[in-house]
């Protein structure tokens, strides 16, 4: 199955785009993990992250490291809802 990340619709495999609002399906796997808290190693695109700095309503704040130059940087990860 797959699900709207928006609105939380659920539709069959082949369906790609959301009918209600347009946004493109995932598939369910990946939205039971959308609101889970990143861990001290987990991978960004290019960054590997070092540890959770605070979060609000808006959505979750992670130091981070570049996995190639080693330049540290801040990760927002917005809320889903």
């Amino acid at each position: 199955m797959a699900t709207c990340p928006d609105c939380g619709k659920r539709y069959r495999n082949d369906v790609r785009v959301c009918e209600v609002d347009g946004v493109p399906l995932l598939p369910d796997e990946v939205v039971a993990h959308l609101d889970d808290d990143l861990k001290p190693g987990d991978e960004v695109g290019d960054y590997a992250v070092d540890a959770k700095i605070g979060g609000g309503a808006f959505g979750v704040v992670y130091s981070a490291t570049h996995l190639l130059i080693g330049k540290r940087a801040a990760i927002k990860v917005l809320a889903s809802r």
